[in-house]
């Protein structure tokens, strides 16, 4: 589709309507924007609808923006963006633990190794 194609996806219907239709009409071909129909069921008239493009009085065009369907994948995709938020918090939790643990027990052997001079000297000192 070259309308389409050249202005990208993500855009409201209606960009895409009137470029659509000025591309038909570009090209001479007969075509209807907005066209209002009452819809009839047994007889009567239950609702009007309005058909996007309406091209040499037959063929009906009825325009979908990409937009509702993003939408729709975005929510299914929430759950699984919280998931994995939820996974690299603890992976920075576990992270911050280990480095915690790691500083804990270079703490502790600077901490053993000062107590052993400690001891070292008094023994010196104390012979």
């Amino acid at each position: 589709m070259r309308v389409h194609s050249a202005l990208g996806p993500g855009l409201p219907e209606r960009i895409y309507a009137a470029a659509l239709t000025h591309e038909l009409q570009r090209r001479e071909i007969d075509v209807s924007l907005e066209v209002p129909v009452t819809a009839v069921y047994e007889g009567r008239d239950v609702g009007l609808l309005r058909l996007d493009l309406v091209v040499d009085g037959s063929i009906v065009v009825e325009l979908k923006a990409v937009e509702q369907e993003r939408l729709a994948t975005e929510q299914k995709l929430e759950p699984l963006r919280e998931r994995i938020s939820e996974v690299r918090l603890k992976e920075q939790e576990a992270r911050i633990s280990e480095e915690q643990y790691a500083q804990q027990l270079a703490e502790a052997s600077a901490d053993e190794a000062a107590l052993a001079a400690l001891v070292e000297k008094g023994q010196r000192s104390g012979s």
